[in-house]
């Protein structure tokens, strides 16, 4: 079991090493670029813009980079040989969000510091975020193993990205738009960034947090089965 899976990372930091631009584009690109936009005296803490930040990260760390490298291998029929060889849904899932999540965690711990944001209750701050990053990284992981090939799970990832970077716009619309909103996979983070130092665990949006967690999981596991038949 160890061997697979240690096999599987392997691979994973093969095709990292192999594509370099798409790890500068999803992992430092979000880092870099805000934490330039920082030293701009009117952005330098501003708690929306770092919410928009850590969306950031979310949607093309977490996300957009799970999904090309799910759709890469499925491409190159790599996927395929993995099933063949027995490797198990749990092994799968855990050596593909590895990087993804390390790399977004690094992320989220950075934007305070480039905001210099002081966070009141870091535990909730971490635990919120982390929990977003899971969540964000099952759903990417689950379009990869739906779609059919990398055209077509870069499309609907880039529709979910712009999608989801466009949903924090709403939140003031109207009634609707803002519960369809606070019951998203973004609901608990964006309850968290408008009441930093009052935001409570038994919210509502942190509850519907995790069922989209669960939710996504179970989809992952459907997908990784029906790749099995197909």
């Amino acid at each position: 079991m160890f061997n697979r899976f240690f096999s599987l990372l392997w691979l994973r930091y093969r095709y990292l090493l192999n594509n370099k631009m798409i790890l500068f584009v999803c992992v430092f690109t979000p880092i870099v670029d805000f934490s330039v936009l920082n030293f701009v005296p009117d952005v330098r803490g501003s708690i929306f813009l770092m919410s928009m930040a850590v969306i950031t990260i979310y949607s093309l760390t977490a996300g957009t980079f799970t999904t090309l490298i799910i759709s890469e291998e499925k491409d190159k029929k790599n996927l395929r040989t993995l099933i063949l060889t027995g490797v198990t849904t749990p092994e799968y899932i855990l050596s593909t969000i590895l990087f993804p999540l390390l790399f977004s965690i690094l992320g989220v711990c950075i934007m305070p510091i480039a905001f210099a944001i002081s966070i009141p209750h870091i535990g909730v701050y971490a635990l919120v975020t982390f929990l977003t990053i899971t969540c964000f990284i099952f759903v990417n992981l689950a379009i990869a193993l739906f779609c059919k090939n990398q055209t077509q799970a870069s499309a609907v990832s880039l529709i979910f990205y712009l999608l989801i970077m466009s949903l924090p716009l709403f939140l003031s619309v109207n009634k609707v738009a803002k519960l369809l909103t606070d019951f998203s996979l973004l609901g608990a983070h964006n309850q968290y960034f408008n009441s930093m130092a009052t935001f409570s665990l038994l919210t509502p949006q942190f509850f519907a947090l995790i069922i989209w967690i669960v939710a996504m999981l179970v989809l992952v596991y459907i997908g990784f089965g029906w790749n099995r038949k197909h």
